[in-house]
This record gives structure tokens, sequence and C-alpha cells, in this order.
């Protein structure tokens, strides 16, 4: 606050260029500073009074110095695109005339070492990245006293998903089978770029470099023991220039197979099987074709025949086994055996048919 008391005439003066308002010759003025003053960031304004010469003539003056204080300005750098497992470095930010920075998020990540420095690391949080939205990264700059307008500027932080795969559960086919895949892309495989199949084993894709192959196992895979584990890798159609795989394993069924036996000739007692071979079943049967005698033990690989009186007088009958498949397979094996009666009388029977 100034004051003059017992003059005639006053004048304000400035080492500046700026203007006074309403004049410079009234006690209180406003004060513009020119662009060249707050460049300069400080000038000195003089007040002066003066008596008439013929009133003594004498004169005094004060002076005070105004500092301009420049406002704050904030420059967040251009947007960024990172992927899913990066973290944005915020290198491009450029603040002035600041007393204080802070950077705030959109999101819920957190900045590195802290969120007050001029260049954090952004670390985008799993909600970040699972909410497949842009993240707002603002910083402001806080102004020194007495200026009060806080600078802030933005930038777009795009986060690019991983790729994914996945071929779903481990299965079995059977021997004969292919594998087929129905794979949707958006779905078990997302953000792909290409696609690469392997396979463990010798068997082949019609082509390797597809979504949706047909694979065609080899000998050694049928053959077995074990899996045969199918692979495929996906790159990122993105800034995730990155590879990921999944895998599953395809254990292949054989199918059933049966064997009768020799065809041979019976006493009319009856025969237990011994010579029937069979295996990759879930169950077996035999059954007479042309015969009324009495199986037992029909669903095992040694079942007992005993012929009827009309297959004696017939004087033959077909047993045949059936080895039903196991699941996937679905072709049952069938094998036939044809056995004769040669002898009617019991004592001749025994003694002629022993080594049967």
């Amino acid at each position: 606050m100034q004051w003059l008391n017992h003059y005639d005439t006053i004048e304000w003066t400035t080492s500046g260029t700026g203007i006074f308002t309403p004049s410079n010759d009234v006690e209180v003025v406003d004060y513009t500073p020119s662009s060249q003053d707050i460049a300069i960031g400080q000038i000195i304004l003089t007040l002066t009074g003066k008596r008439d010469p013929l009133n003594c003539g004498a004169e005094t003056s004060d002076s005070k110095i105004i500092t301009f204080l420049k406002e704050p300005t904030a420059e967040a750098g251009d947007d960024q695109t990172i992927c899913a497992n990066d973290t944005a470095v915020l290198i491009d930010a450029v603040v002035t005339n600041e007393v204080q920075i802070v950077w705030t998020t959109s999101g819920t990540g957190t900045f590195s070492p802290n969120n007050q420095v001029l260049n954090p690391t952004y670390i985008p949080s799993t909600n970040d990245i699972s909410n497949g939205t842009d993240i707002i990264l603002t910083i402001t700059a806080s102004p020194e006293a007495p200026c009060a307008e806080e600078a802030q500027d933005t930038l777009t932080l795009i986060i690019d998903p991983l790729p994914t795969v996945d071929l779903g559960a481990d299965f079995t086919i059977c021997e004969d089978d292919t594998v087929t895949f129905n794979l949707v892309d958006g779905v078990e495989v997302t953000n792909a770029a290409t696609f690469s199949w392997a396979t463990s084993g010798d068997g082949t894709f019609t082509a390797n470099n597809i979504l949706n192959p047909v694979y065609i196992p080899g000998s050694l895979d049928i053959q077995g023991p074990g899996p045969v584990t199918l692979t495929l890798t996906v790159l990122g159609n993105n800034t995730c220039d990155l590879n990921q795989s999944d895998s599953v394993d395809i254990s292949i069924q054989k199918n059933a197979i049966a064997d009768a036996g020799s065809d041979l000739a019976i006493c009319e007692d009856g025969i237990t099987i011994t010579d029937a071979t069979a295996d990759h079943f879930s169950t077996l049967n035999w059954v007479a074709l042309d015969g009324t005698g009495t199986i037992t033990n029909s669903t095992t690989i040694t079942p007992t025949y005993v012929p009827s009186p009309g297959d004696i007088s017939q004087g033959f009958v077909t047993l045949q086994l059936t080895a039903s498949p196991v699941n996937p397979c679905s072709t049952a094996a069938v094998s036939e055996k044809s056995t004769n009666y040669q002898f009617t009388s019991r004592g001749i029977c025994r003694s002629r048919c022993n080594y049967l």
C-alpha cells in the first residue's frame, strides 16, 4: 500500500514498458505489464511526489520491485500403446514453473517410484488389462503463489491384449479316425496373427499353419503306448509380438479284435473253448448261430458249449464270438468257428476225441 501527502503533482514511472491505468498521475493505479516485462521477470515501479517551484519545489519518491511468476505448463507426452505384459514409461512429459507434479490415472494401476515425479513408470493393474478400455493418464502442475491456476495435460494409454489359445481337455479317438478341430477365432484363440501346429508323434496335419487343420495319426501314434501331444502356437497380432502355446493329449483307442479259434470236431458231450483270443474290447459274447445247445460263461473268452440233440443230429454247429469295441470306437469284431460231431458212441468218442 502506498501513501503520499503534501504534494502538488505525482507521477508513476516504470523500468519496463507496461501501462498505468487510468493514468500515471493519480495515486491509485493499475499496472498492466507488457510481454517484455513478463519475459524479463521483474520491473521497478516508482512513485514521485513534487511541490511546485513556487511552493518550495521539493520532490520525493519511493519504489517497489514487482516480480512476475509465470504460470505452470504441462505436457504429458504422446499417447502410448503397450502390450498387456508391459509397463508405460512416461519419458516424454515436460512441465515448467511448477511447485508440485501429480500424476493420476483413470484406471487402478500404480506409478513407480511414485506419482509425484516427472517421468514415472505406469504399471497397469489386472483390472486395467481385463477391462479392455483405454487408460487416461493426467499430469497436473501446481503453480507458485500468488498464481492459482493449475496446468494439466493427458495422454491415452492403449493396452493391447496378449494372444491366447485354449485347446480344451484331452480326448480319445479311435485308431481309424482323424483329429478335427473346430476352434473359433476370438473364443478359443484370440489376438493371433499366425498359427503353427506341431505333434509329438509321426502323424501329419493337412496344413500346420491354419487354425483348424485335420491331424492324421501315424503308425507309431496308433501303436502307442502313450498319447500323442498336439501343440498350437500363436503369434500376437498387435504390439504383443510374442508366442503363446497350448497342448492337448490325444489318446488313440485301438479297434476290438477277436478270433474264435480254429474249427474243430468235438464229442457229443460238449467242449470248453481254449484257443479263442480277443483284445481291445469292452465286452465279449458267444452265440450259436445254427444250434440250440447250451453256452455257459458266454461272456468270457473260454465258454463251454454242450450240444443239443438237434445239434448232434445236425452234425455241426457254428459258434460266433463278438468283441464289442471300447468307446469311441464303434465297430465290433466278429469271429466264427465251426464244430462238427463225428461220433455218437460215448465210449468211442472218449477214446477218439481226447486229443481235441
